[in-house]
């Protein structure tokens, strides 16, 4: 399975547009994207996220496709 890039807004919209670049990812990709991740017992991403996010706690939300968001986890 390959990586996925996010579908982004054509840049001849943007200079038209308030709202972010990056329209993320599907439902589907998304969780794809979460089946890569090998869920390390020492995560080493945790360190890397400025805002102290569960990272591997919300890929796994993602990948069981349960709704992630505020207090979800």
């Amino acid at each position: 399975m390959g990586k996925s890039s996010p579908t982004h807004h054509t840049k001849g919209t943007r200079p038209h547009r308030l709202d972010e670049v990056s329209l993320g990812f599907n439902k589907k990709v998304a969780q794809d994207e979460a089946r890569r991740c090998p869920q390390c017992a020492e995560a080493t991403c945790l360190p890397g996220c400025p805002l102290g996010i569960d990272i591997p706690g919300f890929i796994r939300l993602l990948r069981e496709g349960t709704r992630a968001g505020p207090g979800a986890y």
